[in-house]
């Protein structure tokens, strides 16, 4: 299923590489990178609650810009939606009440698995790779689609309301620096909670945009979201470069340009990549990395989630080694494969 292809939500099997998130859950940092979380006022169970409570696709295409908008232009804009909900995706095959149908389906399952401890519906064990898991991930998302073809857009909608709600609750619950779960696009191990905080908030702003985007309205780039977005989908990045062995001190660099900028640093281990900490202020001059990408932040956030168009690669420009730019260039935060570059 194509919404899948842009869907980061798996569990997987852990293995014995050491993973960088796990160090940095032992600095305590609160969000992803070295306080980037704290410092950019990124609470993320506070950002996944305001995400799902005026972010949910339902929602967010009835809510446009404004927040004081919602209430008052709520009923004609979400009949609007409710009209357009068999207009097609960016995701080929899929509608926009697919879409929303989809995300009730992860709400659901979030619920059920993270709050209530049951498996319903494991992965097979032959779904050991991750093409495997993708495929049987795609057909167990089709079935929810198919079934829920039963219910009215009125009752869809009410339904990610109130699991909406259930979510927030179960998040505020949470604590964010429990190694206790698993995004398979970032690490083979265990993972702080507050990256699957964050990629729960990326997976339904990215279904979002899809919505916005079927309908024809603009899309929803408030910088504070957009800059969580990042955060989280950067972290694709030393998952990414596991195969490019390299020497130790090896770095590679990637800039985010426009009102965003930034510039993710990473260095080799011999064995792995991670993240390495910002340059104190006074600190001797870094050497240049081995590779490095830049590309403006609109196009950042398409490429990590598959949403890229074609004719949109050569904004990135990539400058010193080609495996290593290249390997940078196809990191994905998806489950499936990837389309490019």
């Amino acid at each position: 299923m194509a919404a899948s292809r842009v869907t980061p939500s798996a569990r997987c099997a852990t293995s014995s590489t050491p993973s960088p998130l796990r160090s940095e859950a032992a600095r305590g940092a609160e969000g992803p990178g070295s306080g980037h979380g704290a410092r950019n006022g990124f609470p993320w169970v506070e950002s996944t609650r305001r995400s799902w409570a005026d972010g949910h696709p339902h929602r967010a295409a009835v809510r446009r810009r404004r927040p004081d908008r919602c209430r008052a232009g709520g009923v004609p804009r979400r009949a609007r939606l409710a009209r357009r909900r068999r207009a097609a995706s960016p995701c080929p095959g899929w509608t926009v009440l697919g879409l929303a149908c989809h995300v009730l389906g992860d709400d659901l399952g979030s619920l059920a698995r993270d709050r209530d401890r049951h498996f319903g519906t494991p992965p097979p064990a032959d779904a050991d790779t991750a093409d495997a898991f993708a495929d049987w991930l795609d057909d167990l998302n089709r079935q929810w689609v198919l079934a829920l073809r039963r219910l009215s857009p009125r009752l869809t909608v009410d339904l990610l309301r109130t699991a909406g709600d259930e979510l927030v609750s179960m998040f505020r619950e949470d604590d964010p620096r429990a190694v206790t779960a698993h995004v398979s696009w970032a690490s083979d191990d265990p993972v702080p909670r507050w990256l699957e905080h964050g990629r729960e908030l990326t997976e339904r702003w990215l279904h979002h945009q899809q919505v916005l985007e079927a309908v024809g309205w603009p899309s929803w780039l408030d910088p504070g979201m957009l800059e969580a977005v990042l955060e989280t989908l950067r972290w694709a990045y030393p998952f990414a470069l596991r195969g490019e062995g390299r020497p130790p001190g090896t770095t590679a660099e990637v800039t985010v340009t426009g009102d965003l900028e930034r510039t993710w640093r990473l260095v080799s281990s011999g064995e792995g990549w991670r993240f390495a900490a910002p340059s104190a202020a006074g600190s001797a001059p870094v050497a240049a990395p081995a590779a490095s990408m830049r590309l403006p932040a609109d196009v950042a956030w398409r490429l990590l989630s598959n949403n890229l168009p074609g004719g949109r690669h050569e904004a990135i420009e990539l400058r010193g080694e080609a495996g290593l730019g290249l390997a940078l260039q196809r990191a994905r935060a998806i489950i499936g494969r990837s389309n490019g570059p």
